[in-house]
């Protein structure tokens, strides 16, 4: 692999269909998501007859732009926790809320 593949790895954002922005945050419908798109509450752009949804976006609107930001580590941190010393405020999908 080259230099260049590897960064431009780390930059992909993840595109999410509707039913899996759906199944990341519990409460929210397959139905509220196509809604948010359909009237620009949630930035979301078509490929064929799919939204896609950035991560990034559906955490930011649906919790607020303060809430997550991406890590470089491939979590998410949130600014407004304070971990304990040694620990770390990165959350990884093997990580339980």
């Amino acid at each position: 692999m080259f230099k260049e593949d590897s960064i431009m790895e780390n930059n992909k954002r993840r595109m999410l269909t509707i039913r899996e922005a759906a199944r990341l945050i519990e409460g929210i419908t397959e139905y509220r998501i196509r809604q948010m798109c359909k009237t620009g509450q949630l930035p979301c752009f078509k490929a064929g007859n799919k939204f896609l949804i950035s991560e990034e976006a559906l955490y930011e609107t649906v919790f607020g732009t303060d809430f997550v930001s991406p890590h470089p580590c491939g979590g998410w941190v949130s600014p407004s926790v304070h971990p304990a010393p040694g620990k770390s405020s990165v959350i990884t999908d093997g990580d339980k809320a």
